[in-house]
């Protein structure tokens, strides 16, 4: 967890070498927002800013169990708020 300019940024996964980042939660003017990172299907990593751990804990299980980016899209959006 990093704080930049009173904002909490957590980083989880591998934000690197990835096919596409997505903002898939929030808004980035806002302070609050969720990026999902994608290798081929697989959800490789995640990027949030603003959001309370406790909200990412799915967002780690997914990366962790390298499940699919739109199925963790779609289990975090039913599970509740965006992140």
């Amino acid at each position: 967890m990093l704080r930049q300019y009173g904002l909490r940024i957590q980083a989880f996964g591998n934000l690197r070498g990835h096919d596409e980042a997505r903002l898939v939660g929030g808004d980035m003017t806002d302070g609050r927002f969720l990026v999902a990172y994608r290798t081929g299907p697989t959800l490789t990593g995640a990027l949030a800013g603003g959001t309370p751990p406790r909200e990412l804990s799915r967002w780690r299980t997914a990366i962790a169990t390298r499940t699919g980016r739109q199925d963790a899209i779609a289990t975090a959006v039913a599970s509740g708020p965006p992140a």
